[in-house]
């Protein structure tokens, strides 16, 4: 189970990911531990649910409910699960009162790692369902534990959330700042994923600056990147982004056949 949820930390594409989940859920079945199976359905849930598998990740947390008397990390790593799949699901008020429990309980028992893994997924949360202030609150209070316990990939992640939400706000200089920020600690500690999700936000936010040659060299990486092992909706967003980049830019050929492809490739 330990191996479980290291395995997101490890440089391993999601495809890669799902693949281990479910041979260590058929393992865990085979064996009889209801527990470990619950957990590892919440984490592949998780997958699924990225790569537009919403309804197949909410039948995993249907089949695979937790046990009576299982440890409060495991009851704060579901609560998480369930309020980032409605987020995922494009309804992400119905998420944040899971998240909300998931951070009080997390806080309670004293687990900081998990508290800040459920402060980050709640400020996205907040922040998609327009509640600026608290969302800030909680993101800049996830960066904060993931610092003080030497998480460099969270950080990064925290980092990256505060400025989508900044974005959101129209705080656009400060958002470029903090994308400049998580950018330059991701390429530092190799998490090429995350290297991916911020040259994507970089050169979104570059397009909007009609910064048109800076942007489309931030979005190539960010396709190359994607296609090496972002996963599906990674290359979507890329593609869709580099697209619109393109046709501003003069090269609408370009263009529409990033953003053809993006279509093709698009699940939801």
């Amino acid at each position: 189970l330990q191996a479980v949820h290291a395995l997101r930390w490890e440089q391993l594409s999601r495809e890669a990911r799902e693949a281990l989940l479910r041979e260590a859920l058929a393992r865990a079945l085979e064996g009889g531990a209801a527990a470990v199976a619950a957990a590892i359905a919440a984490e592949l849930a998780s997958i699924v649910a990225f790569s537009w598998g919403l309804a197949e990740a909410r039948q995993l947390l249907r089949d695979h409910p937790l046990p009576e008397g299982c440890g409060v990390g495991e009851l704060v790593r579901r609560a998480r699960h369930e309020g980032r799949l409605a987020m995922l699901a494009g309804v992400p008020r119905r998420g944040i009162p899971r998240l909300l429990e998931a951070v009080h309980l997390a806080e309670e028992a004293g687990l900081p790692l998990l508290e800040a893994r459920c402060r980050i997924a709640l400020g996205q949360a907040l922040s998609a369902g327009t509640l600026g202030r608290e969302a800030e609150h909680h993101l800049r209070r996830g960066i904060a534990l993931s610092r003080e316990h030497g998480l460099p990939e969270q950080t990064v992640r925290a980092t990256l959330r505060l400025a989508q939400h900044l974005l959101r706000l129209g705080l656009r200089r400060d958002a470029a700042a903090l994308v400049h920020e998580a950018l330059d600690a991701a390429v530092r500690a190799g998490l090429v994923e995350l290297e991916e999700q911020c040259t994507g936000t970089l050169g979104y936010l570059l397009i909007g600056e009609r910064r048109l040659p800076e942007a489309l060299a931030h979005l190539d990486r960010a396709v190359t990147l994607a296609r090496e092992g972002g996963g599906r909706r990674a290359l979507y967003l890329a593609l869709c982004n580099r697209g619109l980049a393109g046709a501003l830019a003069g090269r609408a050929g370009e263009g529409r056949r990033d953003l053809e492809e993006a279509l093709g490739g698009a699940g939801g």
